[in-house]
């Protein structure tokens, strides 16, 4: 959930099995059911189950095209750092031309970036 950013809805499921589902089951099967250790092992494996389940079911319901545009809408706020964007327009080569930059052709040059400062350079 961390990748997806969804930090808050892993915490309530973590928080959810185990301190309100697993710790009180734990107590129960360990001290009322007599089942000593065992019943806290069972219970707390119960819980991390039942987690994996959740958080595996929440994860494939996820829109990740959304996900995706709100990552890189945070990105832009990185990179204009809350003020006037700065374009990193990468010019020469592309995704056709086989990772080789340039123009697509012996594959030397390569792109260049234009990162709005003035070197001299083309």
């Amino acid at each position: 959930m961390r990748g997806a950013g969804l930090q808050a809805l892993g915490m309530v499921c973590n928080v959810v099995t185990y301190w309100v589902a697993g710790a009180p089951l734990a107590c129960v099967l360990a001290f009322w059911g007599g089942m000593g250790v065992r019943g806290m092992w069972i219970a707390m494996s119960s819980a991390v189950a039942v987690q994996a389940v959740v958080l595996l079911t929440l994860l494939m319901r996820q829109d990740w095209g959304a996900l995706a545009d709100a990552a890189g809408e945070r990105v832009d706020m990185l990179v204009t750092g809350g003020g006037e964007r700065v374009d990193m327009l990468v010019t020469g080569g592309g995704l056709g031309d086989g990772g080789r930059g340039g123009d697509g052709g012996d594959g030397g040059g390569g792109g260049h970036v234009d990162d709005g400062v003035d070197d001299g350079k083309a």
